[in-house]
């Protein structure tokens, strides 16, 4: 069997609260998350803000400390690289962010934030940068004079184009889309999910696709993971997990996603209030918000498992 380009064991991420007095105490954004990334695939994670999607990415990238856990990149351990060990792996992850503004130096030329990474690794020599720079700019779709102008020069696709050719740079394995559309007009989301489908298939790129938006999701991922609350809900290949979510939090993700004819379908199923319901002690984290007809004190008082139900792994006691 083919080893995974990224596998994820077991993953966990905790902040520490910053109270006025005293000692905060920790909080768990991640929780016992485990996934694979074959090469050339793409993995989408779902949820709503606050769930620990980007916690998550920004673990397996080192931006934030793991609690515990096991995350292994091309067959080596990524939490125990140090030093130029770590540099190396990094250069085969890198991470194209949601505000494409804040993601670029307001004071460096685009050249020059595209070229970053080509200085870091000593990828090319000083007298061929500007070429490499200028083929970058042309492959995502920009025109090579741009090298010379500010992101503020930009526009919000423009930017992001600028941000996904900077990533490509040092030529990756592994993509991880933070929200990379969501700030953007749908016609112009359109074109960039275009441009990451086109690289993925001339580069062989693998990409861990955060989104909360589910069309989106549709159209660039194999397969969806659905986080909640640090944890995995559900997860399966997309076309049957959007066809026939098992879960209630998925299955209300997507009754409330927009439709062009709202009258075609039943009411979606109402969330009981909203993620600042809070984290249960015990049970099913989505219990306080759960409309599931079989929601009961078991539901209360223990946690539910990933197990096999219909096309999907879902973690509900009661999933059809």
């Amino acid at each position: 069997m083919t080893e995974p380009l990224l596998l994820v064991r077991n993953l966990s991420v905790e902040y520490r609260e910053r109270p006025l007095f005293g000692h905060g105490r920790r909080v768990p954004a991640v929780e016992g998350v485990s996934l694979e990334i074959a090469r050339g695939e793409t993995l989408a994670l779902v949820g709503e803000s606050g769930s620990g999607k980007s916690s998550l990415a920004q673990a397996i990238v080192r931006l934030v400390d793991v609690s515990s856990g096991e995350i292994r990149f091309a067959g080596e351990d990524l939490l125990a690289a140090r030093g130029e060990n770590l540099r190396r792996l990094r250069r085969g992850v890198q991470i194209v962010f949601q505000d494409s503004a804040t993601a670029l130096n307001p004071r460096m030329l685009v050249g020059d934030a595209v070229a970053e990474g080509l200085i870091i690794h000593d990828l090319v020599a000083p007298g061929e940068r500007a070429g490499r720079v200028a083929q970058l700019l042309e492959e995502v779709g920009l025109d090579q004079g741009l090298a010379g102008r500010y992101p503020r020069d930009l526009s919000g696709g423009q930017r992001q184009r600028v941000g996904i050719a900077r990533a490509l740079a040092v030529d990756p394995a592994l993509l991880i889309c933070d929200e990379p559309v969501s700030a953007l007009d749908v016609s112009i989301q359109s074109q960039i999910l275009a441009l990451l489908r086109e690289l993925q298939q001339r580069r062989g790129l693998a990409c861990l696709f955060i989104a909360h938006d589910l069309a989106v999701v549709r159209q660039i991922a194999q397969r969806t993971m659905v986080m909640y609350l640090g944890r995995v809900v559900e997860s399966g290949p997309t076309e049957a997990l959007l066809a026939s979510p098992q879960h209630p939090y998925t299955q209300a993700l997507i009754a409330s996603a927009p439709d062009p004819d709202p009258s075609t379908r039943e009411a979606p199923p109402a969330l009981r209030s909203d993620l600042s319901a809070g984290r249960p002690e015990a049970g099913c984290p989505f219990e306080p918000r759960c409309t599931h007809p079989r929601r009961d004190a078991r539901c209360r008082t223990e946690r539910p498992e990933l197990n096999q139900a219909g096309g999907t792994s879902t973690a509900c006691h009661y999933s059809p």
